[in-house]
């Protein structure tokens, strides 16, 4: 069964042994979907946490005009797409600076909970005028 120097033999691994750290016997392999998914919200995390970087302003310039921060539609790039991702899968984990409030939607943004107002049953016979409006113009 074993091999020898004229021949080699294969041997199988379970791959639960095969991801487990050198240091408790196995082969220290990532299993690359949670670590895709780790960097995946790094990426979000990141674009969300830069100021003043090309990359965040241009792609905030393209898609930065939807209902929710994290929102893909059809047709979007795949960084954008793996933004949201990773957008989606931090969003109730996050704490908002509103700072000004320039940027924040009164509505969509989850700025006072990790829910956006437009979700509060109380808020849905609001006027609509407040819809589209920042945090900054509601004072």
């Amino acid at each position: 069964m074993g091999g020898s120097m004229e021949s080699k033999v294969m041997h199988f691994v379970a791959w639960e042994e095969a991801c487990k750290p050198k240091s408790k016997g196995g082969l220290g392999i990532h299993k690359l979907r949670l670590w895709r998914e780790l960097l995946v919200v790094k990426l979000a995390a990141k674009f969300m946490s830069s100021d003043n970087c090309i990359w965040r302003e241009s792609l905030s310039a393209k898609y930065g005009r939807r209902r929710s921060m994290f929102e893909e539609r059809r047709g979007d790039s795949w960084v954008w797409k793996l933004i949201c991702m990773g957008g989606r899968a931090i969003d109730g984990h996050m704490i908002w600076l509103v700072e000004e409030g320039k940027t924040i939607s009164f509505m969509d943004d989850p700025w006072l909970s990790t829910t956006p107002l437009r979700r509060w049953p109380t808020f849905i016979n609001m006027c609509t005028e407040h819809f589209l409006a920042t945090v900054t113009n509601i004072s």
